[in-house]
């Protein structure tokens, strides 16, 4: 029983916790947009990609070949 309750709260925690970090996220990103031109943000959504990129790449080799 102590077991579902802890897996309850920390379920309740974790999604207002990616509500509230999505939230600030846009706000964040809206705050710096403007200050920015658009060839900076075009560089900085580029650069975001290529990291995702390799992280997956290297998720692949990790669990594929290790």
């Amino acid at each position: 029983m102590l077991y579902l309750l802890v897996s309850l709260f920390a379920s309740i925690i974790g999604a207002i916790c990616g509500i509230g970090g999505g939230v600030l996220g846009g706000i964040i990103g809206r705050m710096i947009n403007k200050k920015i031109d658009s060839k900076a943000v075009e560089k900085l959504f580029l650069s975001a990609m290529v990291l995702i990129l390799l992280i997956c790449a290297m998720n692949v080799y990790k669990y594929l070949f290790a």
